[in-house]
């Protein structure tokens, strides 16, 4: 087994876009309960929204194998705003509306910033750990990193 201190975290920029988008291909899409269940197939369009929309706020961070430098582990982060709202419509596919319209919906009906009478929040979409990694601590590692950044 891989030793976990192989494994460094560090905060994720834009020209990390092409290996993130690759990692969620191959490692949180086939194996994301959601996406398994809806059988969805295509996951650039949402992938490309997705990390065009974290990676700009600059407190999404990735867990690096330090020996290939590849990302093996990510936690997508966005700053939002008690305003923020997900456009189901910017995506083509009718599955990925389906999952932006249950978030909305979730979001609506929880009241998250009243609850915590927050103005803003960290909102983590999407923790990935490649199969290869698993079993590290990774993920807490990457949601305390994040938590700890902001």
């Amino acid at each position: 087994m891989t030793s976990t201190s192989k494994f460094a975290i560090r905060l994720l920029h834009e020209d990390d876009y092409d290996q993130v988008a690759s990692l969620l291909k191959t490692s949180f899409f086939p194996d994301e309960p959601i996406s398994r269940c809806i059988q969805i197939t295509e996951t650039s369009e949402f992938s490309n929204i997705l990390i065009k929309s974290c990676l700009p706020d600059r407190c999404s961070f990735g867990a690096y194998d330090t020996e290939t430098n590849r990302i093996v582990a990510v936690c997508l982060n966005e700053i939002i705003s008690k305003d923020h709202h997900v456009e189901n419509n910017v995506v083509s596919d009718e599955k990925i509306r389906f999952i932006f319209q249950i978030l909305n919906d979730v979001d609506r009906k929880v009241k998250v910033f009243e609850q915590l009478n927050a103005n803003t929040l960290l909102h983590i979409y999407i923790i990935s750990v490649d199969k290869i990694a698993r079993g590290h601590d990774l993920a807490s590692r990457l949601i305390s990193k994040s938590i700890e950044y902001v």
